[in-house]
């Protein structure tokens, strides 16, 4: 593996906008220098003996965190792992039915020496799929036309939703967005999720959050036409600020400093009244497709909510 640079293309800005980057505020480098949110002066190269490593080691990493799942769920350690007491029989009876998931985000620690060394696996919200996925397919192109690229993110993501399709209770997914998002990020990511389900054959309809209705007579979510809605595709609003916060936050950190912020960030997450277990509760538990995330809209996302996942904790962590 190298790490190699090169010249920017001159209309870069323009390209990645009409492609659907439409939240890429600059955040700030040493000194507080603006720095561009995507930057393609710099890549990495591998050779294919390194690619075919690297698909092994995530293969092997992911079956291992299904092997740890299965580990506390047989052993009933949901304790150990601050889920709720609440949450514990949803969770076992979810797992024991293999409930299909969709995609997950591996952050791996890789220098060519060595296997790759798992950071973190999110596995509900993960977002830069645009990122992965879109813009560096047409940069590849763009600059390097005779060059190859690892990434089947798009195809891969097409060919899931085919499989899990038949399983989902009901013949439509609906894909959400909180209009209250200035950003767009919350939008674009669904959208490009929904051209995938689309691609699959799925029927996808396309729904701002707001819109949502409640029929309370019949205890269910509706469409604005009153249809009954049974798959429900979602991001959780703070889930997202958390994220762009995180990402302009570490830029320029050191390992040592990025792992203390995630650290923090977890910690957090642990809190009984925190979406996380909200989310668990509504995608793994009740299976109801209804988070009340809180808040609900990104406008109600206040910045005091966003830097508590950033202070010093009480049992912090520290490197030597």
């Amino acid at each position: 593996m190298r790490r190699e640079t090169g010249p920017v293309r001159p209309d870069w800005k323009q390209r990645i906008t009409e492609q659907g980057m439409v939240f890429d505020t600059p955040g700030r480098g040493h000194g507080g220098v603006s720095r561009p949110y995507w930057d393609e002066s710099v890549h990495y190269v591998f050779d294919m003996n390194e690619v075919l490593a690297l698909e092994a080691d995530v293969e092997l990493l992911h079956s291992m965190c299904l092997e740890a799942v299965d580990h506390v769920v047989t052993t009933e350690r949901f304790r150990d792992f601050a889920l709720p007491e609440w949450s514990w029989e949803g969770v076992a009876a979810s797992w024991k039915r293999s409930d299909p998931h969709l995609y997950g985000r591996f952050d791996l620690r890789y220098d060519g020496s060595g296997p790759a060394k798992l950071l973190e696996y999110n596995a509900d919200t993960p977002t830069t799929l645009l990122e992965a996925s879109i813009l560096q397919w047409h940069w590849l192109k763009d600059t390097h036309p005779g060059d190859d690229q690892w990434n089947s993110l798009h195809e891969k993501l097409v060919a899931r939703w085919a499989e899990i399709g038949e399983s989902l209770p009901g013949s439509e997914v609906y894909f959400t967005w909180s209009s209250g998002d200035s950003t767009g990020e919350d939008h674009v990511t669904t959208a490009y999720l929904q051209e995938t389900a689309a691609e699959a054959g799925l029927d996808t309809v396309g729904l701002a959050i707001e819109d949502l209705g409640w029929d309370a007579a019949l205890d269910r979510f509706v469409d604005l036409a009153e249809a009954p809605i049974a798959a429900l595709m979602k991001l959780s609003p703070l889930s997202m600020a958390i994220t762009l916060e995180q990402l302009k936050r570490c830029a320029n950190r050191s390992f040592e400093d990025t792992m203390t912020i995630e650290y923090r960030m977890s910690q957090q997450a642990m809190r009984p009244d925190h979406d996380f277990f909200e989310g668990v509760r509504a995608l793994l538990i009740d299976k109801d497709q209804k988070p009340n995330w809180n808040p609900p809209t990104i406008e109600g996302v206040t910045r005091d909510l966003v830097e508590a996942h950033f202070k010093p904790v009480a049992n912090d962590l520290f490197f030597d």
